[in-house]
């Protein structure tokens, strides 16, 4: 037990680099209910959901960008 916590703990026990990362989070806001599903009253492409997206992220990235985070609906299916 002693060795199995010691090895899941060990990334955590390392220093952590000094710095920051840039990171974008994308919130579309597309509604789940009316807008992101097939046969949804007013339902919007998965392609045209998804440059929706990208268009959100591209107004804020810059070089440092490292992450962009998108939310789960960003996969079709």
């Amino acid at each position: 037990l002693g060795l199995t916590f010691s090895y899941s703990a060990w990334p955590w026990l390392q220093p952590k680099p000094s710095g920051s990362t840039e990171v974008i989070a994308v919130q579309p806001n597309i509604d789940p209910y009316t807008e992101k599903f097939v046969g949804a009253k007013a339902f919007i492409p998965f392609e045209q959901q998804l440059d929706r997206m990208w268009a959100l992220a591209e107004q804020q990235i810059t070089p440092q960008t490292r992450w962009m985070l998108f939310p789960e609906t960003a996969l079709d299916g």
